[in-house]
């Protein structure tokens, strides 16, 4: 998958935000980065704390184990997934990402 970058702790996933969305959810790949919904404003980084949280439930990752690296201020993110290789989150992201017709 595009969006998922090898790094020397864990693996970079590129994140297309989407703030005030109505729930927080996947909502596929967009632009070579994983579209995700989430529900916070994008105001004093309370969507990049959810989007964070978000990411660690949906990796079965500890939350100081997800860090944004950057973009805390546009859509367009990076967040390091510490301890997981990018196999291990290939198989997580096709096992839940929205089935396309």
């Amino acid at each position: 998958m595009d969006c998922l970058q090898p790094a020397a702790d864990g693996v970079l996933l590129l994140v297309h935000a989407q703030p005030r969305a109505a729930s927080n959810r996947l909502m596929g790949l967009h632009d070579r980065a994983l579209r995700i919904g989430i529900t916070a404003p994008p105001l004093e980084g309370r969507a990049n704390v959810m989007l964070a949280a978000f990411l660690a439930d949906l990796f079965d990752l500890p939350k100081s184990a997800v860090r944004l690296t950057a973009g805390d201020r546009g859509r367009k993110k990076r967040f390091l997934l510490q301890g997981l290789s990018r196999e291990q989150a290939e198989t997580r992201l096709a096992a839940v990402l929205p089935k396309t017709p």
